[in-house]
């Protein structure tokens, strides 16, 4: 089996981390990282792809408390260093961990000729057995100063389409290392992508331009990929991964290569309704852990 997530932590990096909390927060300390390590750790996948992480180092400190608490070594690095992920320095950066006991890494890159975030995409081939996939992260552009903004929403159809594009084999000139998807290759795109995939009762009608903003991914080429909406988790919680906002908007999508080896389909995991995490929490968790909810998703490879 092999498990995947995403999980957005909210500005990881106390130099930002004070600074876009209002009101401002104390910067996160080693309680707040152990919390976080203990969500990473219930969620327990073989692969993350991490959005908001602006200091890498925090990163890496919480997931050395992970490999404590569960004995995963992730790795957030490639053989020459370079971090897997894209993002400027000391603002958010996608960055992707993998279970480096279990894979090995070969072929890391951020897919260019894009705007804003790029994504970032790791292929990875089990050890010592057959499966190989190809895990993309994103971070699309979020609704600023509102979340219906309509040029924010612009933006993010642009990153949409140049993802779509790529999968289309359109990008393959901006591209050495990962210029397109192999044929029928597994592929598993995952992220916050900061828009809702369909208008829900009571939501503004306006909204249906944050909806629109994705259509790329809804047309061919990924018209026949596999894009379930993220269960409510099983032991609580409602279904919202924005779960302060009560908004939905961290996905998960297969390639038609998966769809028929989903075990357990995309799930949130509400750690704000889980005892074991928000027991042993010195402060509260909405901002210190994050203001989303992982989602993950098991596949039979």
């Amino acid at each position: 089996m092999l498990k995947l997530a995403t999980f957005n932590i909210y500005w990881l990096g106390n130099d930002r981390f004070t600074e876009m909390s209002d009101p401002a927060l104390e910067p996160r300390g080693e309680a707040d990282w152990l919390s976080i390590a203990r969500v990473i750790s219930k969620v327990n996948a073989d692969v993350i792809v991490f959005e908001e992480i602006v200091s890498l180092d925090e990163l890496q400190s919480v997931l050395d408390l992970t490999h404590d608490l569960v004995g995963r070594r992730y790795e957030i690095h490639n053989k020459q260093g370079q971090v897997l992920g894209t993002g400027k320095p000391n603002d958010q950066k996608v960055v992707i961990a993998y279970d480096s006991e279990k894979f090995d890494l070969t072929a890391a890159s951020a897919i260019s000729g894009g705007q804003g975030r790029l994504p970032y995409g790791v292929r990875l081939r089990r050890k010592n057995q057959a499966g190989e996939i190809l895990v993309i992260g994103v971070h699309f552009k979020s609704g600023q100063p509102a979340f219906d903004d309509e040029s924010s929403a612009v933006k993010r159809a642009h990153q949409c389409q140049h993802l779509a594009d790529w999968v289309a084999g359109l990008k393959a000139d901006d591209n050495q290392i990962l210029p397109k998807p192999n044929v029928e290759e597994n592929i598993a795109v995952l992220g916050d992508f900061n828009a809702i995939c369909r208008l829900e009762p009571g939501q503004p009608a306006n909204w249906k331009i944050i909806v629109d903003s994705l259509n790329a991914l809804r047309n061919a080429p990924m018209n026949d990929w596999s894009w379930e909406i993220p269960a409510a988790d099983p032991n609580g919680g409602d279904r919202s991964t924005s779960y302060i906002e009560q908004l939905l908007i961290d996905f998960i999508m297969l390639s038609p290569s998966l769809k028929e080896k989903v075990i357990t389909p995309p799930t949130i995991y509400a750690f704000d309704r889980d005892p074991e995490i928000t027991g042993p929490a010195t402060q509260p968790l909405e901002y210190r852990v994050s203001d989303h909810r992982p989602v993950y998703v098991e596949l039979d490879l």
